[in-house]
């Protein structure tokens, strides 16, 4: 595990980071180490003497990486990331190629550009925060369950206090903020928001799904019923929260039939986090609008001649949360014990351990996000992505449950490290359980979900309609006229679909 130098001076009060990283490193399994790279000694050289010395003896208990790769003739690397010159540029790439390069497993850095810069390179799932590697490898290494997580609330912005300093960035860009945000809380504008410990929010999002309204671009898109996400912060970043909150506003989109989105935002960089986030689920920037904000659209009704643009092994992700289900991919019945399908699909609402809360609306985060990683034993090979995933609980409820669709598939991992720089802190496996898993060759799937079926199918219908034989032991390609049943049958919504 790699630590950057900045983490030492993102906090106020020593103690507090060095309390936080004695506590990591007693989480951590015994056999990790924690590092340092040479580049950030290199970088330790530019400060004053003073500043110097006082980081050098901060970074005393990690090891030296040693032999490590340059990416600096890496021509892909350096597309993806961007090569500028410069001292910060050159370490945070250094420290980023370590990671690309399984050099290390983990980064842990405050930096956000290389958060950023982590997402174009598909690794933001291996590059954490302090408190988020805390957060996680407490249960990563940990063999009970925790009790308390954190949740999405949806509530009228009455009750949301709007000088909570989420919303300070947006004040300085808008004067008039606080006057725009108290006349829609009397309007009876709603949101969705995570509220931490403090009470203070870690994530907003605001939104407005019924009027009508036109899009003052060049050109104009006309007066139409749009989702508008009229606010969105992330304050407390690496907890998902922010694609949490995506999720729920498509979901919103698809119940209630409304097939286009957008947001306007002031484009900060090349390595803005909100643009990073939306763009990767779909959103595009049809240029800017009166007020000089750029608009970020999404089509969630692409017209045949969009589709003919795009591979169809691609719709899931360009226009997520529609996915092509013809004949050119397979389709795969994946057998998931109860204890993981609880893990892997906590909003699912036949869950046996569901929460009062979760009940009447809450969401918990872990588990209910968009793209999660799957770890089996199956001896199937040759998927391929944008091939269907249809989730059968077994052992309990033995039912169809859930569908995703196949973005990385892996086989033949005979290591828990070739699993963990696969799937990073996005697992719901504990260390143990992955370390028993490996001690056969194990397959990894990784799949953004989509739906849970509106009618979860019995094993008993499932075999009165010939789609299986009995209950599936491992992964089971079916037909695609058995999957055009589950179709039906799961009462799966056609505004989600394409042929």
């Amino acid at each position: 595990m790699l630590l950057d130098t900045n983490i030492f001076s993102s906090f106020e009060d020593y103690s507090d980071i060095s309390g936080k990283l004695n506590e990591l490193s007693r989480r951590l399994n015994p056999k990790s180490i924690l590092l340092k790279h040479p580049k950030s000694i290199e970088y330790l050289n530019t400060l004053d003497e003073d500043t110097k010395r006082i980081l050098l003896s901060k970074l005393a208990f990690c090891d030296l990486l040693n032999d490590y790769p340059s990416p600096i003739n890496d021509l892909e690397f350096n597309t993806n990331v961007g090569y500028l010159k410069g001292t910060n540029n050159d370490l945070e790439n250094n420290l980023l190629y370590a990671v690309y390069t399984n050099s290390v497993t983990y980064l842990i850095t405050e930096n956000r550009m290389i958060h950023q810069k982590s997402t174009k390179l598909g690794l933001k799932d291996r590059v954490l925060y302090l408190n988020e590697a805390l957060d996680f490898f407490k249960e990563f290494y940990s063999i009970q369950k925790r009790q308390i997580l954190p949740q999405i609330k949806q509530r009228p912005i009455t009750k949301v206090d709007v000088d909570d300093q989420i919303f300070d960035s947006l004040r300085e860009e808008y004067p008039e903020f606080n006057n725009w945000y108290n006349e829609k809380a009397h309007l009876g504008r709603e949101c969705w928001c995570y509220i931490k410990e403090s009470g203070k929010l870690g994530a907003v999002l605001i939104f407005n799904g019924e009027d009508f309204d036109v899009i003052k671009t060049d050109p104009l898109l006309p007066e139409k019923r749009r989702f508008k996400i009229c606010t969105f912060k992330v304050d407390q970043v690496g907890y998902k929260l922010g694609e949490l909150l995506l999720k729920k506003a498509f979901d919103y989109c698809i119940d209630n039939s409304i097939t286009e989105t957008y947001l306007t935002h002031f484009a900060k960089s090349e390595f803005d986090y909100l643009v990073n986030l939306i763009t990767e689920y779909g959103f595009i920037d049809i240029g800017t609008n009166e007020n000089g904000e750029n608009v970020f659209f999404k089509d969630l009704n692409p017209t045949p001649n969009q589709l003919m643009f795009c591979d169809y092994k691609d719709i899931f992700k360009k226009y997520y949360p529609l996915f092509y289900d013809g004949n050119r991919v397979k389709k795969l019945v994946v057998p998931i014990r109860p204890q993981y399908h609880e893990k892997l699909f906590t909003d699912y609402v036949k869950r046996t351990s569901i929460t009062l809360n979760e009940y009447f609306g809450d969401f918990i985060i872990e588990g209910n996000t968009i793209k999660k990683a799957y770890i089996s034993h199956s001896p199937i090979k040759n998927l391929k992505k944008g091939d269907i995933l249809l989730f059968y609980r077994s052992e309990d409820h033995k039912e169809l449950t859930s569908l995703g669709v196949l973005e990385e598939f892996k086989t033949n991992l005979t290591s828990p490290e070739e699993i963990i720089n696969m799937v990073g802190k996005r697992t719901v496996y504990s260390s143990r359980e992955i370390e028993e898993i490996v001690k056969k060759p194990a397959s990894v799937m990784i799949f953004t979900m989509h739906l849970h079926l509106k009618s979860p199918i019995p094993l008993t219908v499932l075999k009165e309609n010939n789609i299986l034989k009995g209950p599936p032991q491992t992964i089971t390609e079916i037909t695609h006229g058995a999957y055009e049943k589950i179709r039906d049958l799961g009462g799966i919504n056609d505004n989600l679909t394409i042929h």
